[in-house]
């Protein structure tokens, strides 16, 4: 896909692939010139290097593509062993957590070793259900976490073809049992909204429709409100500006030189809002500043132009302090027709405006899936519909930052996801994943709580 940049662009985002020369250059250890060193070309016969792998120790087998009369090859410190029946090259070595840079260096009786490298992740994980549940099936809710623990779930809807819901629930921590019912009711029933905590112990609840699967802009839910934390209360926020139609957007909170500022990123809407309203899927980021009980809109009611974004997500990369304005992955569904995945980085750190630049595309195009950050430069995609064939997946992946590259999480006896959409992700604890809620196959919203268990 080519991306349609509209900002002023820039290259916000760089990854080093370590060449052989760069290896020779720091770890040859030798007085040949640097420019003898060469990449031999080698093929990974096992571990698969396209997953995650669960348990630390692998066995790594190669095979050498070049016609030279390789004598000797060794993996990092380790000496590889020789099959001449196979002509492969054998090792067994035991990974660190996470990304594991391994550097082969092919040797023959002439000239210089040769370099490659092979990339492989490693982190444990288990996949549990919950015994805690939401309290009815829900699905197109948020899922906020609060200052000191717990999460807030707001809105959502029990089906695909029902209506939204009004009410919140609160799960104090995860070693509660259930979920328990907020008292206040939110102001308006709505679904495919947002719900982002700023900074006083508020909750800005934004956008949303009556309903998951709307015709019209009518059906769109306009006014904004807030939920404060310590009163447990529901309040109006009011939006001076055009209106906020749109739903299955994206939010989130930065701090500026102006104030606390909430953008939000894409959805499905009205792109036009004069002469007429008319539905579609938003290609715009917009901005608010948030004044006392009041969201000051910043931008236009179409806002800058990004991409079509709809029943996307959006992570932040690094491990910013709240409020701090930082680089984030988003990905989903592109609009159309035909509907297409669009993968964007927004950078919002430069002072001199928002800038957006073409990301690489997941493994697995989805939308309406769930996302969050698991490390430094890490996002993992979870469920969703695969904009393929429809179907509702139960794959997970990561991105890592560093090597601009996604892994798939494997399948298997404690590490099966269910298969859901429209649901959440939520970091509960540390190196804890909290998925809640979310549609089945059928389209009938689930009480499902699971945990992802990972280290690092």
């Amino acid at each position: 896909m080519t991306s349609r940049v509209r900002f002023p662009t820039r290259i916000s985002w760089l990854v080093i692939r370590v060449s052989a020369f760069a290896f020779a250059f720091l770890f040859a250890g030798c007085e040949r010139k640097f420019a003898d060193l060469e990449t031999s070309g080698i093929e990974l016969i096992e571990p698969d290097a396209s997953v995650v792998h669960a348990e630390p120790v692998v066995t790594v087998r190669i095979k050498q593509l070049s016609g030279d009369s390789i004598t000797r090859v060794d993996l990092g410190a380790f000496p590889m062993i020789f099959d001449p029946i196979s002509d492969t090259w054998t090792v067994e070595i035991t990974m660190n957590r996470a990304l594991n840079r391994l550097v082969v260096r092919s040797y023959n009786e002439i000239d210089p070793p040769k370099l490659d490298t092979i990339d492989l992740f490693h982190m444990p994980f288990e996949v549990t259900t919950a015994g805690s549940r939401l309290r009815m099936g829900l699905g197109g809710h948020t899922m906020t976490p609060m200052p000191g623990g717990g999460v807030l779930a707001t809105g959502g809807s029990q089906s695909t073809t029902g209506l939204a819901q009004d009410r919140a629930l609160l799960l104090p921590s995860i070693r509660d049992d259930s979920f328990t019912e907020v008292a206040a009711s939110m102001l308006e029933a709505r679904v495919g909204h947002s719900a982002t905590l700023v900074n006083d112990g508020r909750i800005i609840i934004l956008g949303g429709g009556s309903s998951p699967q709307i015709n019209s802009v009518n059906e769109l839910v306009e006014p904004a409100e807030m939920y404060i934390i310590e009163d447990v209360l529901f309040v109006p926020l009011q939006v001076e500006g055009d209106p906020i139609r749109r739903m299955y957007h994206t939010a989130l909170y930065r701090d500026s030189p102006q104030g606390p500022i909430v953008e939000l990123i894409g959805g499905t809407g009205d792109i036009l809002y004069t002469p007429e309203p008319l539905l579609g899927t938003r290609a715009d980021i917009r901005s608010f500043l948030l004044r006392n009980d009041t969201l000051l809109a910043l931008s236009p009611a179409v806002g800058p132009f990004i991409e079509r974004l709809s029943g996307h997500t959006q992570v932040e990369l690094a491990d910013n302090r709240f409020g701090e304005a930082g680089l984030y992955l988003v990905s989903g569904l592109g609009g159309g027709p035909p509907d297409v995945p669009v993968s964007v980085f927004v950078d919002f750190r430069s002072p001199l405006g928002i800038f957006v630049d073409p990301a690489p595309p997941s493994l697995i195009p989805r939308s309406l899936h769930a996302a969050t950050r698991m490390g430094f430069g890490i996002v993992g995609l979870f469920g969703g519909i695969d904009l393929r064939n429809g179907e509702v997946l139960t794959r997970a992946e990561l991105y890592d930052h560093e090597i601009a590259t996604s892994f798939t999480l494997q399948q298997g006896v404690g590490l099966l996801f269910m298969g859901r959409y429209s649901h959440t992700a939520s970091v509960v604890a540390p190196n804890v994943v909290m998925f809640a809620g979310g549609y089945d196959e059928s389209g009938n919203a689930v009480d499902r709580v699971e945990f992802l268990t990972f280290s690092f």
